[in-house]
């Protein structure tokens, strides 16, 4: 597996995906309080180690094996750059929000994240 499909794959892997959504939502309810040292430390650090540990090779076998997948298929397809850009605009609104104290700009950002990821099931548009 090469590195490219790593950074494609790894991204939906269950643990990951358990583990930045966990962390971001912590870290939202740690700038909620605005713990401004403990949020970043806990919504950066754990999606960080998890991504290494994915991108290491030592759990190709799980990625190949999601890659085969459906979802796999689709990440393949409509997980863009940009779309990976989209998710992380929408974690800066959701922590934003949470600094701020403000419900709706926090939900706001949930639902980019959310929109990032589905896409593909109303935009035709595929991967070249």
């Amino acid at each position: 597996m090469t590195l490219a499909e790593r950074v494609l794959y790894h991204q939906i892997h269950p643990a990951k995906l358990l583990v930045d959504w966990t962390a971001g939502l912590v870290a939202a309810g740690l700038l909620w309080r605005h713990h401004l040292i403990a949020a970043p430390v806990v919504g950066l650090l754990p999606p960080f180690v998890a991504s290494a540990l994915l991108l290491s090779g030592r759990f190709d076998q799980d990625l190949l094996r999601y890659r085969a997948s459906e979802f796999g298929r689709y990440v393949a397809r409509h997980m863009t750059r940009a779309m990976e850009a989209l998710r992380l605009v929408g974690l800066v609104v959701l922590w934003v929000g949470s600094w701020h104290r403000s419900l709706s700009l926090a939900a706001l950002g949930v639902l980019i994240v959310l929109a990032a990821w589905v896409r593909g099931w109303w935009s035709p548009s595929a991967r070249t």
